[in-house]
Order: structure tokens, then sequence, then C-alpha cells
């Protein structure tokens, strides 16, 4: 299969799956813990995206800093400002400037 072929695919699997989810269960019929913890499933799916590239770079210490730095400096604009756009443009760019230095 071509890699177009298993990106459409997968994202055509993934939309049924959404679609089918919410048609056959409604979120208001949720129990309230599980409806809190589905929202959760998004931060924590980027912080396992964030540790499997620390865990990937762990080879060499020069390739883990550009990954740290913007796992740190993500973390505390994330934290200091609660914005998602700030967190994201200043995590890159703190990565992008550590790689060039690096």
């Amino acid at each position: 299969m071509t890699p177009t072929v298993l990106i459409v695919t997968g994202a055509g699997l993934t939309w049924a799956l959404r679609v089918l989810f919410i048609a056959v269960v409604p979120a208001n019929r949720l129990p309230k813990t599980l409806r809190r913890l589905l929202g959760q499933i998004g931060p924590a799916a980027l912080a396992a995206l964030v540790a499997l590239d620390l865990m990937h770079h762990s080879g060499s210490a020069h390739s883990m800093l550009p990954a740290l730095a913007s796992a740190v400096v993500a973390i505390g604009v994330a934290r200091l400002t609660r914005n998602l756009a700030a967190t994201v443009v200043l995590g890159f760019a703190a990565a992008f400037i550590v790689g060039l230095l690096v």
C-alpha cells in the first residue's frame, strides 16, 4: 500500500469510529467521571508523543537537547499562561533555537 492510501484509510476509520461513538453513546448519557476523564485524552496523547520523542533522542545528549528544551519551555509557558497557542509557538521556538546552537 502507498502512504497516501494508508493515511486516507486511517482518517476514514478514525472518522467512522468518532461518528459511531457519538451516535451510539451521546455524551449526556455518560457518567460524570467518564466525561471528565474524556477531556484528558488530548493532553495525555500529546504528553505521550513528547515522552516518545524524548526517549527516541536519548542515545545522544546533543540530539536530545532541542526536544528537552522544547519540553521545559512548553511546560513553563503552559503553567504560567494557560494559553495553548503561546505554549506551542514558544515550545517550537525553543527547539528551533537550541537546534541551531547545538
